[in-house]
């Protein structure tokens, strides 16, 4: 069967073509898929039998609610599908699968979405002052080859000061700039919670080692501006980009410590087109297959 797979009968299945369909059916039940009947988005269904028809999906859970839920109402044309299967046969969807779990904009409009957290696979570690922590396993991967440049080349040692957040945890992070800088300054500066990029592990507040200690205020942070100058220029070799730069509208001051993971195809494309992420998704309707090939 997968000899007859190609481009035309995917689009149908794309399009909800019944006979297509039927097939779809049949396909994901007999490899243990079990809840078709709650799913109703024929793009997603055409998606799965790709991969299954090509042997290349996962299929425990984890997987099938990314296809499913981080995927629901995005569109993929004929054009996209068609030009991934061509360079990438046989190799199924992950790119654009990744591009989505990375790419996504969590701000104060936008929550983060519950299949998310849900997925979400990371690597437990301290941060600098000894506290336990959690970073998303590809950031924390980039962030030590960052750390290792920056000290190997630079001379600038750079630490993970704040990470993954609960719920509870950004609440705790609110109270806290709250009782020290005032409600003005925590809600400048502070995501509400279920709106942080921190839920993700994506996300990363950077501390500086300077003067033979690490910073411990906000205020001492901002002072070590030319060592983050230094950091920032090479954040995109290392699959990162800086969230709210000084020159942009992102809804949240300067913040030259915070740094997010947004996978490599999409760090380029921000910074050779000097985008902000928020800029990325705003103009994400007038592109054609940029940064997801």
């Amino acid at each position: 069967m997968s000899e007859e797979v190609n481009s035309n009968i995917i689009f149908e299945i794309l399009q909800g073509v019944p006979e297509a369909m039927e097939a779809l059916a049949s396909i994901l039940t007999s490899s243990g898929f079990k809840h078709i009947e709650t799913i109703k988005n024929y793009e997603l269904f055409g998606l799965r039998l790709y991969e299954l028809w090509n042997g290349c999906c996962n299929r425990n859970d984890y997987k099938t609610k990314q296809v499913l839920e981080l995927l629901k109402n995005k569109k993929i044309s004929k054009q996209i599908l068609d030009e991934h299967l061509s360079k990438h046969p046989g190799i199924g969807f992950d790119e654009i699968i990744n591009q989505e779990i990375y790419a996504c904009l969590i701000n104060k409009k936008n929550r983060v979405e519950e299949i998310l957290l849900e997925s979400i696979h990371t690597y437990s570690l301290v941060d600098i002052f000894g506290r336990p922590t959690r970073v998303e396993v590809e950031a924390y991967k980039h962030f030590i080859e960052l750390t290792s440049y920056l000290l190997n080349d630079k001379s600038l040692l750079i630490g993970i000061e704040s990470a993954f957040r609960s719920f509870d945890d950004q609440q705790a992070v609110y109270n806290e700039l709250l009782s020290q800088y005032g409600s003005e300054y925590a809600r400048e500066y502070v995501a509400p919670v279920g709106h942080s990029e921190h839920h993700t592990g994506q996300a990363i507040d950077v501390n500086v080692y300077v003067n033979y200690r690490w910073c411990k205020t906000n205020e001492e942070l901002f002072a070590c501006e030319d060592e983050f100058r230094i950091m920032h220029s090479h954040l995109h070799k290392f699959v990162f980009i800086l969230r709210y730069p000084r020159d942009k509208n992102t809804g949240y001051p300067y913040e030259p410590w915070h740094i997010r993971y947004v996978g490599k195809n999409l760090a380029k494309y921000l910074y050779e087109n000097n985008l902000s992420l928020d800029e990325y998704h705003a103009n994400k309707k007038d592109r054609k297959g940029d940064c997801t090939e």
